[in-house]
């Protein structure tokens, strides 16, 4: 090729030369070198050689290593194989110009036929969307001249029925007045199915006449004669049921089913028991409203009997109907047993018999309320509760007797739940399968009643001629028989058979302990007047204490607080133990009944309010959930009796202070006339009592302290221990201590040499009260019980600490005054005194009151 002349070589040929000239590379070999096999054999390279993998950058040194390694060429031969593949790259570069330029070429030459395709396509788009829019128009048009006639076609039916309506009341005209005789005897002859189905064809044959005008006449007529058969087909149905004719019931209620009137039946059922039980109520003797105990129950058992017996008897009938009718809820009640039989599910038997219920508890309602029970007897109230007692119980009795009839009928022995429907009232409360006057009467008189009879009896005595050491045996005898009747009370309800009126029965126990306890208060006034008449007749006058007295005192509460308090603990868990098993008693119909009628505490404990409506809410909440072998038992024990708890804790409180008054009693006698004394308006030391070291205290004070240190052996019980004096030196402290501060408070006047003869008074007793509340030691009752003396004491303290400030003020106000010097008081630290102490104290010593307490 060097031997050519570059321009008369092909155009391509002569670029590629040129460019191995520029590069210095050497010309590809020649054919005879390739037939002759001198030539290096060199391989093509293609584009796939370059390609890399997914994400990777190419890079053209690791390509030469990796080429020069496959090719495994001598070091000599490099610089060769270098060129050859230098030259190899070029030649790949120039093919893939040369396709692309190919490609440009042919996809320049093809762009004007594309362009004209899409031209021609764009034009017949248009084309379609305009013959488009004219099918859209027509199928529009189609559509609308078809709903046209679709119009004049219902256009064309209304005539047509019009006009055949017309041909049919020609045609009736004439027959009307006779299908409407036929249909009245069919009524008045019984045929009642033959009768309606005749009914029904009349009132199709109604609208023939709508546009003539015997249409309103034709129309009365009709509605004539649905009321005829109407008031048929219910003589008809309260005949069946009176009869007990299954298939005339069924009959007349495919009549009401067809006239709209479903539950009709029902109520029919209902009111014939009703009229039964009423019948039964005054055959029995139950007509008037002053009836006696015997009467009632006569009249009670008689309309058990009946309703009973009707109840054997119809059952079928009853059921039938819920089968033919259903158990629809009724709108109109026509007795109100019906709507509550419906709201609660049961069906025309739960109806009959509720209905029957019902009428017994509003006959029995105005014979067992206060006012008739009251005519035709003797005001006297034991009278007047004896007769209610009686009736309540003779009543109580028969429904224990009758419900039982009630409930053992076979439907409702083979479904319990039946009976619940027919004991559960009205939501409204119109109709009560167990009246609330009775439940009353017999919280109050069956349940209540007893209990505060065999209570009342047992009530300490205060009358008479007993001593009150005697008293207080007899109390203790009294109320441990008292504790032991709870289980007498239960048995006496569980005979009764209101065990299911447990939580009354624990609300009962707990008021009538409560006002059996609060009874004590006579006890323990005449302890009282007995302290009273003997301090006024002078007997403590001495200072002297009454042994006598002050044991029986502490005879009495030892017998409270140690005996009686522990016992009434044991009680509580007696009485819980006895309710919860009551609550657990076998289930009767009278007690399946209390169950439906006490549902909801916040409403039958307002309603029934026996003792009282908290009372019972408190008893109900505590026996939630409690059995007789229930583990919280013995700690929910304590719960119970709340009121009659507080009532006894009273009574201990008050014959405590019964004790602590019977000691301070002499102290006051003692000090009767100590606000008094000539030594509070003392002018000179030698108008007092004078002691080594200081003033010595007024014999009515360290009278005082002889009698305290007296008494430490009057208060210690041998049997009980030397700890268990100390119990009362916190009470008697505080009595004391109040008793001086009270006299403190009442002198008018004192002078300077008085005032500090009143500070060796009150210093003495400060270290009186110290010195007791100091010896209190040994056990932890004797450590509180110190504790609590070492308070009185500080109040003492306190008393006296502000009268030394004054005293103080005092002395300066009087140096002032003589020096003829404004006097200014001067500020006092630490705690002031209470606000009664130092206003009194100011005032009798002639000292300014302070700012607040003018």
């Amino acid at each position: 090729y060097k031997h050519h002349h570059p321009a008369s070589l092909p155009p391509r040929l002569s670029i590629r030369l040129t460019a191995m000239a520029a590069t210095g590379l050497p010309p590809p070999p020649s054919a005879a070198d390739a037939r002759t096999g001198t030539a290096e054999p060199r391989e093509r390279l293609e584009l796939e050689d370059f390609e890399v993998g997914s994400g990777a950058e190419f890079d053209a040194v690791n390509w030469l290593n990796f080429r020069l390694a496959k090719s495994g060429v001598a070091f000599d031969k490099l610089d060769q194989h270098l060129s050859s593949l230098a030259m190899r790259c070029q030649l790949l570069c120039q093919d893939t110009s040369e396709s692309i330029e190919a490609s440009s070429n042919s996809l320049v030459t093809q762009l004007p036929t594309t362009g004209r395709d899409l031209e021609r396509m764009r034009e017949q788009a248009f084309r379609g969307r305009d013959r488009l829019g004219k099918v859209l128009e027509g199928l529009r048009d189609a559509d609308d001249r078809k709903q046209s006639g679709l119009a004049g076609l219902a256009e064309i039916d209304v005539v047509k029925t019009r006009v055949e309506t017309a041909c049919s009341a020609l045609r009736e005209v004439g027959s009307w007045e006779r299908k409407i005789r036929d249909c009245d005897q069919l009524v008045h002859s019984g045929k009642l199915p033959a009768a309606l189905e005749q009914l029904a064809s009349l009132k199709g044959v109604l609208d023939a006449f709508r546009m003539l005008p015997e249409y309103g006449k034709k129309e009365g007529q009709l509605q004539q004669l649905e009321e005829n058969l109407m008031s048929t087909t219910r003589r008809r149905a309260k005949q069946a049921v009176e009869r007990n004719v299954v298939a005339d019931i069924a009959a007349c209620s495919e009549v009401f089913a067809a006239m709209g009137s479903v539950a009709e039946p029902v109520a029919i059922a209902s009111a014939a028991f009703a009229e039964l039980a009423e019948r039964a109520w005054q055959q029995g003797g139950g007509g008037l409203g002053d009836a006696s105990a015997s009467v009632l129950a006569a009249a009670t058992r008689a309309t058990f009997e009946a309703t009973s017996q009707a109840l054997r008897e119809r059952w079928p009938l009853l059921q039938s109907l819920d089968e033919v009718c259903g158990a629809a809820p009724a709108t109109d009640t026509t007795p109100s047993a019906l709507a509550t039989a419906s709201e609660s599910g049961g069906g025309a038997m739960a109806s009959a018999v509720l209905a029957a219920l019902a009428v017994l508890g509003k006959r029995l309602e105005p014979s067992l309320s206060v006012a008739a029970v009251g005519a035709g007897e003797s005001p006297d109230e034991a009278m007047l509760a004896h007769s209610r007692a009686s009736r309540a119980v003779a009543v109580l009795a028969e429904y224990v007797e009758g419900l039982p009839s009630l409930a053992n009928c076979a439907p409702m022995v083979e479904d319990p739940a039946l009976w619940a429907h027919c004991c559960r009232d009205s939501a409204d409360g119109s109709t009560q399968a167990l009246p609330w006057a009775l439940l009353h009467e017999v919280a109050v008189f069956v349940i209540w009643r007893p209990m505060q009879d065999d209570a009342m009896a047992l009530v300490p005595p205060t009358q008479g001629n007993i001593r009150p050491s005697e008293a207080v045996l007899v109390a203790e005898s009294n109320a441990k028989k008292l504790m032991q009747l709870p289980s007498t009370w239960a048995r006496y309800l569980e005979d009764k058979g209101g065990s299911r009126l447990v939580a009354v029965w624990l609300a009962c126990v707990d008021a009538t302990c409560e006002a059996y306890w609060k009874k004590w208060d006579a006890l323990v006034d005449t302890f009282e007047n007995t302290l009273k008449s003997r301090a006024s007749e002078g007997s403590m006058s001495d200072g002297s204490v009454d042994a006598g007295l002050l044991n029986e005192c502490m005879q009495l509460h030892s017998m409270l607080h140690d005996n009686i308090s522990v016992q009434f603990l044991s009680c509580q868990l007696q009485v819980l133990q006895l309710a919860t098993r009551m609550r657990e008693s076998p289930e009767t119909p009278l007690g399946r009944a209390l169950e439906e009628k006490l549902r909801g505490p916040d409403a039958w404990c307002d309603r029934l309010a026996v003792p009282s409506a908290e009372a019972l809410r408190g008893a109900s909440s505590l026996l939630q959930g409690l059995g007789p072998e229930h583990v919280a038992l013995t700690t929910q024990a304590t719960k119970a009796l709340p009121l009659s708890t507080a009532a006894l804790g009273k009574v201990v409180g008050q014959v405590r202070a019964l004790v602590t008054r019977c000691c301070v009693q002499p102290i006051v006698t003692m000090l009767s006339a100590y606000a008094e004394a000539h030594e509070w308006v003392a002018q000179s030391s030698s108008d007092v009592l004078p002691l080594a070291g200081g003033r010595s205290p007024l014999p009515s004070i360290t009278a005082v302290g002889e009698h305290l240190f007296a008494l430490m052996p009057l208060l210690e019980r041998p049997q009980e221990g030397s700890h268990k004096q100390v119990q009362w030196l916190p009470s008697i402290l505080d009595g004391i201590v109040e008793t001086v501060t009270q006299k403190v408070l009442n002198i008018r006047q004192l002078t300077p040499n008085g005032a500090q003869q009143l500070i060796a008074d009150l210093e003495y007793l400060h270290k009186v009260t110290e010195a007791l509340g100091s010896d209190s030691s040994g056990s932890p009752s004797a450590s509180a019980a110190g504790a609590a003396a070492a308070g009185a004491a500080w109040r003492l303290g306190e008393t006296l600490g502000a009268l030394g400030f004054l005293a103080t003020q005092q002395r300066r106000q009087q140096e002032c005054t003589a020096k003829g010097e404004a006097f200014i008081e001067a500020p006092r630290e630490g705690t002031p005194a209470p606000r009664r102490v130092e206003k009194a104290l100011r005032a009798a010593l002639g000292l300014a009151p302070a700012v607040g307490l003018a």
